[in-house]
């Protein structure tokens, strides 16, 4: 599983350099009021957990990196940008099925997309560095 997902996924660096306390810091103070939010998010890993742990349809990981997203989006304003959601618009219709912000402060964009999407989506993104990776099992770095 492992292997698939990684011929599913992109990663590309996107030169943001916000500061992550202070976008967590627009939605913190309202979190008992976006309870619901959050639980839904936290449901949501489970799910997508027992996708890759059963081996289901791995497509099924790319929804709920989407719906993820769209839920994380509502908690702030400065969770995203104008940029941050036009990159995203350009890897959905070059047909990745999901996608997530990661990094501290949106450094990067992790893209899920068919292995036959890859391309386009590169075209897509060809501003941002685009960067390689594989997972392994002693954490992160830098070959």
């Amino acid at each position: 599983m492992k292997t698939e997902l990684e011929s599913h996924l992109l990663l590309f660096f996107t030169g943001l350099q916000r500061t992550a306390s202070n976008i967590a810091a627009t939605y913190a103070q309202d979190l008992n009021k976006k309870s619901h939010l959050l639980n839904q998010m936290k449901l949501m890993v489970k799910e997508a957990v027992s996708v890759l742990e059963q081996e289901q349809q791995i497509k099924l990981f790319g929804q709920f990196l989407n719906n993820a997203w769209q839920l994380k989006r509502s908690l702030s304003p400065s969770i995203s940008s104008d940029y941050i959601d036009s990159l995203y618009e350009s890897i959905i219709d070059a047909g990745a099925i999901g996608g997530k912000i990661t990094g501290a402060g949106g450094g990067f964009l992790l893209v899920f997309a068919e292995p036959d999407k890859h391309q386009s989506i590169r075209e897509k993104l060809k501003d941002l560095l685009h960067v390689p990776f594989i997972f392994k099992d002693v954490g992160s770095h830098i070959l």
